[in-house]
């Protein structure tokens, strides 16, 4: 049955009716705007705002934060003024590193100073490689005249049972080059002859002053061929060893190598055992020498009679 709204048409409704009107209130969800004016009254919602991209941390701002949380002890904040240690530390390294009057004023009379400046890191280098090479050279020429001398073209030295004869070469010589003898020709002493193979000349060539074993064939004879250094850049160095021939086991220090040789003082030698020994036996010796020649120049002559050798 449809219904009957007839019933309403006799109701006045008034505007200036007794008593205050209820406001009326609309309860706004999410985001909204209210617009004043013609449309006064009316609540629209505002479009939904767009995702941003990135890291959302609107989830974060209703956190309660817990000011009571413990305090981490590796926390490097002091608790007086709430500045870092770490700047405390750094102030007292600065402090610990600070020049103090005298080496403020050595700086500046350092910095006052013309021409003041370290040499380059390769002079330096340069210099110190170049010691080091002097130094490796003495120590080699020491080695190579012990008991022995360097005698300009050639180096000697010598041990109880040994002479080792050291020739200088020109740089780049090889020793399949060279060919090194010992001669004994009869009646004469023992020669050592270097000569280079396809060359006019002798590389060298001296008559030992004392006599050496003699080897059965050439081949026996030891030498080798080494780097020298010294003066010339890549000089080589002929070394010989030969065996010292010792009567009856009798230990013979050689004065010289070669004839033609300055003797030297066999009690200077480093490797000469009782020298001081030796020194005095000498001392007596000459001693005694002397007093016999003053007696015999002191003596008078004299007459002997020996008879009649007519009569006989």
């Amino acid at each position: 049955m449809p219904l009957s709204y007839a019933k309403w048409d006799a109701i006045e409704v008034s505007d200036d009716e007794d008593g205050p009107r209820k406001p009326r209130v609309t309860k706004l969800e999410g985001a909204s705007r209210i617009t004043i004016g013609a449309q006064a009254g009316t609540a629209q919602r505002a479009p939904a705002a767009r995702p941003r991209a990135g890291v959302d941390y609107s989830k974060w701002d209703h956190m309660d934060a817990d000011d009571d949380s413990p305090v981490d002890d590796d926390d490097e904040y002091d608790d007086d003024d709430g500045y870092p240690q770490m700047q405390e530390d750094a102030a007292d390294a600065a402090d610990r590193d600070a020049l103090d009057a005298g080496e403020q004023s050595r700086l500046q009379e350092i910095l006052a100073t013309p021409n003041v400046s370290a040499p380059p890191p390769s002079a330096t280098l340069s210099a110190s490689t170049a010691q080091q090479a002097a130094e490796k050279q003495a120590a080699l020429e020491r080695t190579l005249t012990r008991n022995g001398a360097h005698r300009g073209d050639y180096l000697w030295r010598q041990t109880k049972t040994e002479v080792e004869i050291s020739v200088l070469l020109a740089a780049g010589i090889r020793a399949k080059e060279l060919r090194v003898q010992l001669l004994h020709p009869p009646d004469t002493q023992q020669r050592l002859l270097v000569s280079k193979r396809g060359a006019d000349r002798d590389a060298f060539d001296g008559t030992l002053a004392y006599a050496v074993g003699q080897p059965d064939d050439e081949s026996d004879l030891a030498w080798e061929v080494t780097d020298f250094g010294g003066a010339e850049p890549g000089q080589r160095l002929l070394r010989v060893t030969l065996q010292k021939q010792a009567p009856a086991g009798v230990v013979v220090w050689w004065n010289r190598a070669f004839v033609h040789e300055a003797e030297l003082d066999p009690l200077t030698f480093p490797d000469r055992q009782h020298t001081d020994r030796v020194k005095a036996q000498q001392d007596v010796w000459e001693q005694a020498q002397q007093m016999f020649r003053e007696r015999a120049a002191a003596t008078q002559p004299q007459i002997i009679d020996v008879g009649d050798h007519d009569a006989e």
